[in-house]
């Protein structure tokens, strides 16, 4: 859904706009977290299906420094998924005073 631009202001659904952004913020973590354990499920069963490697091969990993890099942009992308009802108050307000 990132990318997705919508045409005018988000409803709000409660008297103060912060719990509206608070909401946002919870229902995104929420449907990434939802993913993340449903893929991540995915892949320990694949993993003890196929005796591929064993847990403690996943603790003494050590990323590359690409895959650091790769890492760090998914993390960045992510972060302003979440404050993304934030960042768009903090524009209009911005725009609003200039």
């Amino acid at each position: 859904m990132s990318g997705i631009a919508i045409k005018g202001q988000a409803p709000q659904n409660f008297s103060d706009p912060a719990t509206d952004h608070l909401m946002s913020m919870v229902m995104e973590l929420m449907a990434e977290f939802s993913v993340m354990r449903d893929r991540l499920d995915s892949v320990e069963r694949l993993i003890e299906d196929r005796g591929l490697f064993r847990q403690s091969d996943i603790d003494a990993y050590e990323l590359s420094d690409e895959a650091a890099a790769a890492r760090a942009k998914r993390h960045e992308t992510y972060v302003g998924r979440v404050l993304k009802s934030i960042r768009d108050d903090l524009d209009r307000v911005t725009k609003a005073s200039a």
